[in-house]
C-alpha cells in the first residue's frame, strides 16, 4: 500500500447558512486496497485519509480525516503523488 499526497481543487462550503470558500486544502492517505478490483463499485470507498487546511500564517494544521469514493475523489482532488 502507498502513502499519497494530494492537493485538491477549492470548493465552497455551507456552514450555519453561511458559504465558506475552502482554499490550498490537501490530503494525506492511502487508496483502498480493492481499488484495483475490476468489480470495483463507485460507491465504495476509493481513499481514506487526513485533511490539512492551511493557517492564517500558512502553515498547514490537521482538520480531520475523509473517506472519499471514487467520483468524491476525482471531483475534490486536482493533483495527487506518491509520498512512499
Amino acid at each position: 500500500m502507498m502513502l499519497v499526497g494530494c492537493i485538491c481543487n477549492d470548493y465552497t462550503i455551507e456552514i450555519d447558512k453561511k458559504k465558506c470558500k475552502i482554499k490550498g486544502e490537501k490530503l494525506v492517505g492511502s487508496f483502498s486496497p480493492s481499488m484495483t478490483d475490476t468489480d470495483f463499485s463507485e460507491s465504495d470507498i476509493y481513499f481514506t485519509g487526513a485533511v490539512f487546511i492551511p493557517d492564517e500564517d500558512g502553515a498547514y494544521k490537521m482538520e480531520g480525516t475523509v473517506e472519499l469514493t471514487k467520483r468524491e475523489f476525482y471531483d475534490r482532488v486536482s493533483s495527487y503523488y506518491e509520498i512512499f
